[in-house]
């Protein structure tokens, strides 16, 4: 048998089929591109970065558990326990797309958390599964394309500290050094670069809104928390703020100061937090006090990047 033979065997044949048939019908965000595709290129990065075949087989069947039906002992019946544990640790959800699925903040919170105990095996898979979203994301942008960002659950302030958590975790952990490392960091500094460009003016906003979340703690997070998280999350409130009021986005100008909607703050919230409105209000206090804090922010209003 050539060395080339001996790399895969009938099992990576059969966990390409599987995945092949158990994704059926499934396609990318926003798109027609089956959803085969980003798994062999998930699968393609793992043999590239040296993994063996049980991580080459992983990277085919990562999103099983999390957007299939897929039975969990169907996974170890036909591939082994390891491929289902690694499969687990790199699932966010387990049973399916949308069944019983916790809110988004603190579902990508715990999912950060589990990686962190594993070992280099699985952060192998997960660094391939986030250089293949990342490189998606920033050929769009460096072609002048839209981003999409509404594709994404919590737009382009959660997705980017999404990716700013894991490439720290991974580039500073079992990862470090490494080739992957580099590659994930590289991608998310990019991708991080055309967001700048992107919010313009709304860089002056996000070193206030630092300062003032850091002084002014309405989740009582602590400042490292608080460092990462209320920017990105005040950010995407202001877009989402600004697309409602049809303005021409953080980088264009808009005639008057941006009014946070009530409305609008708690749709965000939910969705980055979990917490849903209480009653007796139309939104948690939580918000309020974020509202309050933003508001009092001298450089809310957008300006002309020119």
């Amino acid at each position: 048998m050539s060395a080339l033979g001996e790399a895969y065997g009938d099992r990576y044949v059969e966990a390409l089929a599987c995945a092949a048939r158990w994704h059926l019908g499934d396609h990318r965000k926003g798109s027609e591109v089956p959803y085969l595709g980003h798994l062999l290129e998930v699968s393609a990065l793992v043999w590239e970065f040296g993994g063996d075949e049980t991580q080459a087989v992983v990277g085919l069947l990562h999103d099983v558990l999390e957007d299939t039906e897929t039975d969990p002992s169907e996974i170890s019946d036909r591939f082994g326990i390891e491929v289902l544990e690694m499969v687990a640790a790199l699932s966010d959800h387990i049973g399916g797309r949308g069944v019983g699925k916790q809110a988004w903040k603190p579902r990508k919170e715990e999912y950060l958390h589990k990686l962190a105990r594993h070992d280099r095996r699985v952060a192998l898979v997960a660094a391939a599964d986030k250089i293949a979203n990342l490189r998606s994301i920033v050929n769009d942008l460096d072609m002048g394309e839209a981003a999409g960002w509404e594709r994404f659950t919590a737009g382009m302030g959660g997705t980017a500290w999404y990716y700013e958590q894991v490439a720290q975790l991974l580039a500073g952990g079992p990862l470090a050094g490494s080739r992957p490392a580099r590659m994930l960091v590289d991608l998310w500094a990019r991708m991080s670069a055309h967001i700048g460009r992107e919010r313009g003016a709304m860089a002056e906003l996000d070193a206030g809104l630092a300062r003032c979340l850091l002084n002014y703690d309405p989740l009582g997070l602590g400042p490292v928390d608080g460092a990462t998280t209320y920017p990105w999350f005040a950010l995407e409130l202001v877009r989402c703020q600004l697309g409602r009021d049809n303005s021409e986005g953080p980088a264009g100008t808009t005639p008057t100061a941006v009014e946070i909607s009530p409305t609008v703050a708690a749709e965000v919230w939910v969705n980055w937090f979990g917490s849903p409105p209480r009653t007796g209000g139309d939104h948690p206090p939580e918000v309020a006090s974020l509202i309050a804090c933003l508001e009092n922010l001298a450089d809310l209003r957008p300006q002309s990047s020119s």
